[in-house]
């Protein structure tokens, strides 16, 4: 990234907190699959496979729409670009709330999922603007911060609801929430003034040369898939298969929620702690590559260790903790891939990371299901999942950061 004259404004915090509400928000909806899929599955009599591949639906929107959501960013009023996201994602979880069918599901599902793939990406954007590049990991890791805390307690949030509420009207409730974010995005979200002038007077490059100009560089590809490698199969863990790991274990649905709760913390947690690290070691690699190992270790713990029946299964607790805790150093591959690019082409490499992030996100949801075969269980497919992070660390021998290229 280009290094340019930050911009300190007390205003930045609260621009930053706006945009983290849509990522938040955004999140929230990615991952509730766990939450839904049960009362889906069981209304519109659908089998678990089925409910997967339709909730997939949204991921699929999510990863088409990230270049271009990227590109538009780089060029337009982010104002504007961020409202109408936010719109589109709450017209599509009302649509949800009127489907009868999986094919009208899952089209609603894909609405929803094109809403919101502008969320992550603009507010790595956001940042970018705000704040110097050294305290880019620091905000970007409190943006996922708070998402990976909200989203548990809006997790169990949705839980009670369910009990009390269809989950027609429970996405009802959350297209309405999308408006009054989109009314709270159109009052307080604003550009920096110095950045809007400069737009004003300079010719923006055109969509298509932006995106060629980030997408012929080698190293951000083999970055997007390390992170898609490693994040990308956290993500999946976590929103579907950890619930059915636990319940494999005998686990009470109570604990379930706890469990799956600590995990998202440890990723709020780790998040922030790995960006305040990341100032101090470089290159960024040897920190992700140690993040990786060890949050390798608690996840082979957390699938294959079994969950005795501990008082407080204070064991199960410590390793859900601990699995996103480390494996949420995964998250600054994102800080690489910003430093690749130019300033004003950050939402394009930013948003090809997300692509296939969410690419391998959309395949881990259903693949252990294509490998199970008559005589086993989606349990013995789950060596899918540390494997995949085992890929991304050995991709890491062949990647360098952005400083040590311009060394070579």
């Amino acid at each position: 990234m280009e290094q340019e004259k930050p911009i300190y404004s007390l205003y930045g915090y609260v621009v930053w907190f706006v945009i983290s509400l849509f990522v938040v928000f955004a999140f929230s909806l990615n991952t509730a699959a766990g939450v839904f899929s049960g009362a889906i599955e069981h209304s519109l009599n659908l089998s678990a496979s089925q409910t997967t591949i339709a909730m997939g639906a949204f991921i699929i929107g999510f990863a088409l729409m990230q270049i271009p959501a990227g590109a538009l960013l780089d060029r337009f009023n982010n104002k504007l670009i961020v409202s109408c996201a936010i719109l589109i994602m709450a017209s599509g979880a009302f649509l949800i709330s009127r489907s009868s069918t999986i094919v009208t599901f899952s089209l609603a599902n894909l609405v929803m999922g094109i809403g919101g793939s502008f969320a992550f990406v603009a507010a790595g954007k956001s940042v970018s603007k705000w704040f110097s590049f050294a305290a880019f990991p620091i905000m970007f890791g409190l943006t996922n911060t708070l998402s990976c805390l909200s989203t548990g307690f809006i997790h169990g949030l949705l839980i009670d609801q369910l009990a009390t509420n269809s989950w027609q009207s429970v996405y009802l409730m959350l297209a309405l929430a999308g408006v009054i974010l989109c009314v709270i995005t159109v009052i307080f979200f604003k550009e920096p003034r110095s950045q809007v002038s400069e737009k004003s007077s300079e010719k923006p490059p055109s969509l298509i040369s932006s995106v060629m100009a980030v997408v012929r560089i080698p190293g951000l590809w083999l970055c997007a898939l390390s992170a898609g490698l490693s994040f990308g199969a956290l993500l999946a863990y976590v929103s579907f298969w950890y619930v059915k790991v636990q319940d494999f274990y005998k686990v009470e649905e109570p604990n379930i929620i706890f469990l799956a709760t600590l995990t998202f913390i440890g990723i709020g947690v780790g998040a922030f702690f790995w960006g305040l690290v990341a100032k101090y070691v470089k290159p960024l690699t040897t920190l992700i590559h140690s993040t990786l190992i060890l949050g390798t270790l608690f996840l082979l713990l957390g699938i294959y260790l079994p969950h005795f029946n501990i008082n407080t299964l204070i064991f199960a607790e410590i390793i859900a903790f601990c699995i996103g805790f480390f494996l949420a150093g995964s998250q600054l591959f994102y800080t690489i891939a910003a430093e690749m690019v130019p300033k004003h082409l950050t939402g394009i490499a930013l948003s090809v990371v997300n692509t296939v992030v969410f690419l391998v996100n959309t395949l881990l949801l259903s693949l252990p299901y294509v490998f199970r075969t008559e005589t086993s269980t989606f349990y013995n497919t789950l060596w899918l999942f540390p494997f995949c992070i085992v890929l991304s660390i050995g991709l890491l021998v062949y990647m360098k950061s952005p400083k040590q290229l311009a060394s070579n």
